[in-house]
């Protein structure tokens, strides 16, 4: 039994694949003759320009900034540590990583004209409170 594999046939060049059938011709006809030499004259954003107040996107409302979100979520995670047992080892952990992220998140917020600037404040806030707090108790204020 020969197992033999037939010859490959030889390959078309690349540009002759690229090239459209003229059935993929389009043309256009305008009443000004276009300069091929001269750039086009579309102008493309490269950047969106940050929404105003009241404006809205495609999908019909302005996104939420992350950053913020997750400060957001480190304070849910500490008060959670704060409360759990055993949960103290980790808590200036979490608190310093939301205040951080609570800073990032209120500067991106506002630059961007995102939602979430009070859950950032929030981040920043109550880490601050949390520590002044345990300060109060360690110096015996209450």
């Amino acid at each position: 039994m020969d197992r033999s594999w037939p010859a490959p046939e030889p390959a078309a060049p690349l540009s002759a694949s690229l090239a459209p059938t003229p059935s993929e011709v389009v043309t256009y006809s305008t009443s000004t003759p276009i300069n091929q030499n001269e750039p086009a004259s579309v102008s493309i954003r490269e950047h969106p320009e940050p929404l105003t107040d009241g404006e809205s996107t495609i999908t019909g409302d302005r996104r939420w900034n992350r950053m913020a979100m997750a400060s957001g979520v480190f304070l849910v995670l500490s008060a959670v540590a704060a409360i759990a047992p055993g949960g103290t080892a980790i808590l200036l952990y979490l608190l310093s990583f939301a205040f951080i992220t609570g800073i990032i998140g209120l500067v991106l917020a506002r630059k961007n004209k995102e939602k979430g600037q009070l859950i950032a404040i929030a981040g920043i806030a109550l880490p601050l409170l949390f520590v002044a707090f345990l300060f109060a108790i360690e110096k015996n204020v209450f």
